[in-house]
């Protein structure tokens, strides 16, 4: 039996894994910046597909697809990073000096 798994199609938004690392790359993004478009399927049978960056920049790349991330339709600008409040700043109370302790015991007359 075979796992179905979901169909990409033309026209679908990608971000593709980097494949080449400079230097060490243990906490390094896994996924390229750039989103990709996915210009089509050369043979049907077989999960590879020809993509080319959104901005059509740059020479299209045949990859197969356990290389990219389907991303949808998520919006290309953040409009949650406009929306966020910062907290009105707390004042700081200081600290008001203490007063040294009056021992009755040590009385100077």
């Amino acid at each position: 039996m075979q796992k179905k798994c979901k169909k990409d199609f033309p026209g679908d938004r990608v971000l593709v894994k980097t494949l080449a690392f400079d230097g060490k790359h243990k906490l390094a993004d896994r996924w390229e910046d750039d989103p990709y478009r996915i210009i089509s399927q050369p043979n049907y049978g077989i999960p590879v597909y020809v993509v080319q960056k959104e901005n059509k920049e740059g020479r299209k790349r045949t990859l197969h697809r356990n290389l990219f991330l389907p991303i949808g339709d998520l919006p290309t600008v953040r409009d949650t990073d406009k929306e966020k409040k910062r907290p009105a700043p707390r004042q700081r109370r200081k600290k008001q000096p203490e007063e040294p302790a009056k021992s009755e015991g040590n009385r100077e007359q």
